[in-house]
């Protein structure tokens, strides 16, 4: 079973100063923060539905900033996949 994460990176500024960016996975939209470390989402799609967990890590090297993902997905309590995913993040001031 393959998931794949569409990410659509638009880094912006909120109220406080906080960063956050969008992403789209599957058909559940995610808002994070620099400071969230996980998310969690029910995927219905499958019989029986499926628990999928991100974690997320933000990795800067050099001049460049990377969001990466590890993905677990459960169905009954089972682990059935796993997964990493790395993306460069490009922003504009």
């Amino acid at each position: 079973m393959k998931t794949i994460i569409y990410c659509w990176l638009f880094l912006f500024i909120i109220s406080f100063n906080l960063y956050s960016i969008k992403i789209s996975v599957g058909e559940a939209d995610i808002s994070l923060r620099l400071t969230d470390t996980d998310f969690t989402i029910d995927n219905y799609n499958f019989d029986p539905p499926i628990k999928e967990t991100y974690s997320v890590e933000w990795e800067a090297i050099d001049n460049m900033t990377y969001i990466k993902f590890n993905y677990t997905g459960q169905a009954m309590g089972e682990k059935i996949a796993r997964g990493e995913k790395r993306y460069l993040v490009l922003f504009s001031k």
